[in-house]
């Protein structure tokens, strides 16, 4: 593929009112010339700022200078993030059996894109792989002597996956239950990291969390699929601070965002998941439960065994109240 040809494998980019950030990452995209180009935007809040953020933002993809098939989803509404990133990879997929997806803040190294376009190809009929992630979280710590491997956090800064693999994804999480949880327990080292994710996902169940890549986690373990990690970081995150959704916090502190290249790309030695780097990802990223979390895990808990008892049925959970 050179520049003047164009890169052939389908990308989304999700955006929303962040100009500065989205222009970073459109830069990129621009470089590679992608043939087929999605653009999906949640729809703007009622204050004024809002809309004129996210009026800056949409100006952004007037700067196509190069033959591509744009396909565009803006949402009159705002939905938000659980919601409109969600259906946004819903409509991508509607229209390709694979692809790249960005998020706004979420500026890929260049090799990022060759890297997700050669494993799609290689792993498309491999159903025991369900996503390809660009981010790594290992701090320098080689995991294998390939270009990658396999892990079963599916990271989703940067990442690339097939339509068979989306269409397994329920943002409701319906069919969420003891029973469906207990089958996991593979999933789990210990028994604190078994009660850690039973907490966010209950929480994810009842919209306490207003996201939608717990969902996808849910998938990829209830399925069994496996998650492709680069031995390098490919992606930086440049979106943290007090205008994120979720990245507030001074997460980043603890890793090193820099990226690097991956010139070619080679198979790992192991074809299992890397249960080392997996229990790394899990004592730096998750393991922070603090004593109110225990006490409202408790609560959600008592109230499902509750609604077993009164049902006299195999539990499952009712779907939460809207809230008013």
């Amino acid at each position: 593929m050179t520049q003047e040809q164009g890169f052939d494998t389908p990308i989304l980019l999700l955006i929303y009112n962040r100009p500065e950030h989205t222009l970073q990452v459109f830069n990129e995209i621009k470089k590679i010339k992608p043939k087929k180009l999605y653009i999906s935007a949640d729809g703007a809040k009622s204050n004024e700022r809002d809309k004129a953020l996210f009026a800056q933002t949409r100006e952004i993809i007037k700067a196509i200078d190069w033959q591509c098939e744009l396909k565009t989803n803006f949402y009159s509404s705002n939905l938000n993030c659980r919601k409109a990133i969600s259906s946004g990879i819903t409509w991508f997929f509607e229209h390709e059996e694979e692809g790249i997806i960005l998020e706004d803040d979420c500026l890929p190294n260049p090799s990022f894109f060759n890297y997700c376009s050669a494993l799609l190809e290689q792993y498309r009929y491999d159903y025991t792989v369900g996503h390809i992630g660009g981010m790594n979280f290992q701090n320098g710590n080689t995991r294998d002597k390939g270009s990658y491997y396999f892990s079963k956090y599916p990271h989703i800064w940067g990442w690339a996956t097939w339509k068979r693999s989306w269409n397994l994804y329920d943002r409701e999480m319906s069919d969420f239950n003891f029973n469906t949880f207990r089958k996991l327990n593979n999933q789990f080292s210990t028994f604190s990291e078994k009660i850690y994710w039973f907490d966010k996902f209950l929480k994810t169940y009842y919209n306490e969390i207003n996201t939608w890549d717990y969902q996808w986690l849910y998938t990829q373990w209830k399925h069994n699929l496996k998650a492709i990690t680069p031995e390098v970081n490919l992606i930086c995150n440049i979106g943290f601070g007090k205008e994120a959704t979720h990245t507030k916090s001074f997460f980043s502190r603890k890793y090193d965002f820099t990226t690097k290249s991956i010139k070619s790309i080679t198979s790992p030695e192991s074809y299992n998941i890397n249960k080392a780097a997996d229990n790394y990802t899990y004592q730096r990223n998750f393991k922070r439960f603090f004593v109110s979390e225990w006490i409202l895990a408790c609560f959600y808990t008592l109230h499902f065994i509750k609604h077993e008892i009164d049902t006299k049925i195999t539990f499952k959970p009712q779907p939460p109240l809207a809230k008013a």
